[in-house]
């Protein structure tokens, strides 16, 4: 659904691979962090809103005598006219203006709207409508259109995009678990990988998932905590197909004259409503396509489909799409990409790039074995008190009254220095030791009291299953048969043997040295797996945590995926 928008302007050991390129002397400084944009927000500490609303009941209270008073004077002035002889001239009607002192007012003197509050009032739907990385996009003065596109099993996914119509040169961004596409745009004009793609002439597209706002389904049995009836798995069979088809569709269409596309362009709609500059288009995209999860993957069998280049690229194509996903978004690209392939389908990327991405956990940080002890035990036991097909409970704050309290005592908590310091030691410790300010991230404004990311109880489940086996697999369902069901074999398919399948793709593999979630050894599982199955595969290191290859983006890192993203294919 585009609405379109227009601002004014660990057992695997391997030697890592390093680039041979030299980084250029502006690589040295560093890029705006992204965390900071809590402190640009409007949100307010718990402290500070019960400051704020004792001024507006006293200031309610001296408005309400005001009121009154106004209403005795009028009485005496009436009283007094009538009085007065007939033809005489009326006195003067008394008027009084009513102001405010306090509260979000435009008073004289202050900024006009931004530029997403002017863009969305333009377009007739509230500025809270809009996600936090569309206002965070019309801020930083770049064009935008919002598609929006269902999934073969009912969900409705969410996607931005900063737009290129014409350009053959594509991006498509993926974020990680617990996070939202704001990550490709918090850093600003300057730090931003998704600002940084756009400048350099590609056609931005900032992907999502289920576990992320709207969190609508179309399907009757997938609503309320029955939405959150998922693993990992439906992440790359049926979220990342759908919304890479939806890409492929309009870039054919604009490209090469494709009448296939599934949504109208954000000129068309622009045009048709006559909303000038800031016009919407409105249109629905459903995805017909997705991955059956029962093909079989035999590590022996190593025959690529026929007509398919690149082990899943259709060469009639006249678009270049590269992706960039962090953490989770490169499991389930990887996943993606090895299901596709084995059915037989095009799956439209010519270079992967990613960003610590998960899969394998032979290292673990010590705070979670007793999170990885527990569940398994919590979900049983829900399944016998509520039965297997109502055991769904997702990781996220329930009500909008809790949300706001628990957001606003954590950003009022944050500002007290000691408090400050103990939670980041706390924080970096539970996190296996990563550099990355947690405790700023979870000040990002996609945490507020009107939604938030979230993880189902059955996608955490998955994650303890890859621990325990060591391998990159798909969900086990519990027993042989229902694997058997799922997938045609009595064990879930192992994504790691099936890499071959990739062959003539470029996958460019980065790592954080202070990465306490998914360190080096993590990601060179990956790698060594790659290699030994003779993919084209690179693999570089930086000084980073987890999440400072999204918010916290140095210009090195941002001159590295660059120079990825515009290499030959």
């Amino acid at each position: 659904m585009p609405c379109t928008f227009r601002s004014r302007r660990s057992p695997c050991q391997a030697h890592p691979v390093s680039s041979t390129q030299q980084q250029p002397a502006a690589a040295q400084q560093a890029a705006p962090s992204g965390f900071g944009v809590h402190e640009r927000s409007k949100r307010r500490g718990l402290l500070e809103e019960l400051c704020l609303g004792g001024e507006l009941f006293v200031t309610g209270g001296f408005e309400a005598m005001r009121w009154l008073h106004s209403k005795s004077v009028g009485s005496d002035m009436a009283q007094l006219s009538l009085g007065t002889a007939r033809g005489a001239s009326a006195l003067p009607r008394l008027t009084m203006r009513r102001v405010r002192s306090v509260g979000r007012w435009n008073h004289a003197g202050e900024p006009q709207p931004a530029a997403a509050a002017a863009a969305a009032a333009a377009a007739g739907v509230s500025e809270d409508e809009l996600s936090p990385a569309a206002q965070m996009i019309l801020k930083a003065g770049y064009p935008l259109e919002l598609h929006q596109v269902t999934t073969a099993d009912g969900y409705v996914l969410r996607i931005e995009r900063i737009p290129r119509p014409g350009s053959p040169r594509v991006a498509f961004f993926l974020h990680g678990i617990l996070d939202t596409s704001l990550t490709w745009v918090s850093a600003g004009v300057t730090g931003s990988q998704a600002f940084g793609a756009w400048d350099a002439g590609q056609d931005v597209w900032l992907g999502s998932s289920r576990s992320n706002p709207p969190r609508t389904a179309t399907d009757p049995d997938r609503q309320g905590l029955r939405y959150f009836n998922f693993s990992l798995n439906e992440l790359g069979i049926h979220d990342i197909p759908a919304q890479l088809d939806l890409l492929h569709s309009v870039k054919m269409r604009e490209l090469a004259g494709s009448s296939s596309s599934s949504s109208t362009t954000a000129a068309a709609a622009v045009a048709a409503a006559g909303a000038g500059p800031y016009g919407l288009g409105v249109h629905s995209s459903t995805g017909s396509s997705s991955i059956s999860s029962t093909i079989g993957l035999s590590p022996g069998r190593r025959t690529l489909p026929a007509g398919l280049a690149g082990g899943g690229l259709n060469p009639g194509e006249p678009y270049d799409l590269r992706v960039v996903a962090h953490s989770l978004g490169g499991m389930s690209m990887l996943v993606y990409l090895v299901m596709r392939c084995a059915a037989g389908q095009p799956h439209h990327v010519r270079r992967l790039i990613l960003m610590s991405p998960a899969g394998y956990h032979h290292t673990v940080p010590a705070a979670f074995w007793p999170f990885i002890a527990v569940l398994p035990w919590w979900h049983r036991l829900l399944v016998l008190l509520v039965g297997r097909h109502r055991a769904y409970h997702p990781a996220v704050l329930p009500s909008y009254i809790g949300r706001a309290l628990t957001f606003s005592y954590f950003l009022e908590m944050l500002r007290l220095p000691a408090l400050a310091d103990l939670t980041r030691a706390m924080m970096k410790a539970f996190f296996g030791g990563d550099s990355s300010e947690w405790e700023r991230a979870l000040l990002m404004p996609h945490y507020n009291a009107a939604g938030m990311p979230s993880c189902s109880l059955h996608q955490a489940l998955h994650f303890i299953q890859i621990i325990r086996s060591g391998r990159f697999q798909l969900y086990d369902y519990g027993s042989p048969a229902a694997n058997a069901a799922r997938y045609g074999s009595s064990r879930p398919p192992d994504i790691g043997s099936q890499y071959w399948r990739l062959a003539g793709l470029h996958i460019d593999l980065l790592a954080g040295k202070c990465d306490g979630i998914i360190p080096p050894s993590n990601v060179l599982c990956h790698y060594q797996a790659m290699r030994e199955q003779g993919l084209q595969v690179t693999y570089r290191e930086f000084e980073y945590g987890h999440m400072d290859f999204t918010f916290s983006v140095k210009e090195e890192l941002r001159y590295y995926v660059m120079k990825c993203l515009s290499r030959p294919s």
